[in-house]
């Protein structure tokens, strides 16, 4: 066998290698490109187009190693012609669809990281446009690879018009839990990390994870709660974590032979709760005599915190009472206690 025949039988070998070598060159170029943009791009704080960047890495170096294949398959047989043009087809189209999908994974940690700069997106926001977004290109996926394989996507779409209903019906209840959540996702009720709980269910709790079927809520006494979606669209649901200010609501009782000093005690009980530096006076601050008790004037106290802390709530709250205390004090009067007076008839 000379030369000439030996490379026209194995000419395949040689062209198979010059793709190789190709899509390592290609690829070496492309990992260069990479570093450079990264480096240059993490130096400005440019995220958007860093996640971009980090996203189209992986996927181009296997698009290319995956070209590289199928013509390198393409000229070791011509049986396979037909198979192997679905297959590019399917394969170009799964890893784009692995490049969209690394997109909005980068996109959803880039906007969790740097959240605090934009007050109005929260966690839940960020996780819900994630999951729709990868729910379209999964859907997106399924009709790419049908299409590959010579399936009609109209005969798929009218297929999946019928067996929508026929699955509806049969799981109304999981539907009911997926439109639950996207509810609560469209009208935010409560975010992840709000503190909930219900009037209407033995429900309280911080939010931990709301997905599309269940929410999970962890209780104060650390126990998992899981939440059907579904049930949020009948109950009422009470989210502390938004209130402004926390309330104070207490009564004082003092002794009925202190009455004469219960003016000057309700007046200095509201000049220090107008100057107290925890006590928001832009609320409403009432401090009156409001009845008389069995054994005492009662004497309400109703004002705000201007923190919704529960632990600095409790601090403030403490200090508001022992002040009222030494008050009382201070007017030389005191708190009164269950007393009764007994009169005898000595005759």
């Amino acid at each position: 066998m000379d030369i000439a025949q030996f490379f026209k039988q194995y000419s395949w070998v040689f062209q198979s290698f010059i793709f190789i070598v190709a899509a390592f060159v290609v690829c070496a170029i492309e990992s260069c490109i990479h570093k450079r943009l990264v480096t240059r791009l993490e130096k400005c704080s440019r995220f958007w187009r860093l996640s971009l960047v980090k996203s189209a890495h992986t996927p181009f170096q296997v698009l290319i190693w995956f070209i590289s294949l199928i013509l390198s398959l393409q000229i070791v047989t011509d049986q396979l012609n037909v198979f192997l043009v679905s297959f590019r087809k399917m394969g170009v189209g799964l890893i784009f669809i692995w490049f969209l999908v690394r997109i909005v994974n980068r996109f959803e940690q880039n906007l969790m990281d740097h959240k605090s700069k934009r007050a109005h997106l929260d966690e839940t926001s960020v996780k819900a446009i994630g999951q729709l977004f990868r729910t379209s290109i999964f859907i997106t996926a399924i009709l790419i690879i049908l299409q590959s394989f010579g399936v009609p996507i109209s005969g798929v779409v009218a297929f999946g018009g019928i067996s929508a209903a026929a699955i509806g019906f049969a799981a109304k209840d999981l539907l009911a839990n997926f439109f639950g959540g996207f509810m609560i996702y469209w009208d935010r009720p409560f975010s992840i990390g709000d503190w909930i709980r219900s009037p209407d269910q033995n429900i309280e709790g911080i939010v931990e994870n709301i997905g599309w079927r269940l929410t999970r809520v962890r209780t104060f006494d650390k126990r998992p709660l899981y939440i059907p979606n579904g049930i949020f669209s009948n109950i009422s649901i009470e989210n502390p974590s938004r209130m402004h200010n926390r309330r104070i609501k207490t009564s004082l009782g003092v002794r009925y032979s202190d009455a004469q000093q219960v003016l000057d005690i309700v007046a200095a009980l509201k000049e220090m709760a107008q100057n107290h530096p925890e006590i928001d006076s832009k609320q409403t601050i009432r401090i009156n005599l409001v009845e008389f008790g069995s054994s005492s004037l009662d004497i309400e106290i109703y004002m705000f915190t201007k923190t919704t802390d529960k632990a600095h709530f409790q601090n403030v709250q403490e200090d508001i009472l022992l002040k009222s205390m030494s008050l009382i004090n201070t007017h030389g009067a005191e708190l009164a206690y269950p007393t009764q007076t007994i009169f005898l008839d000595r005759k």
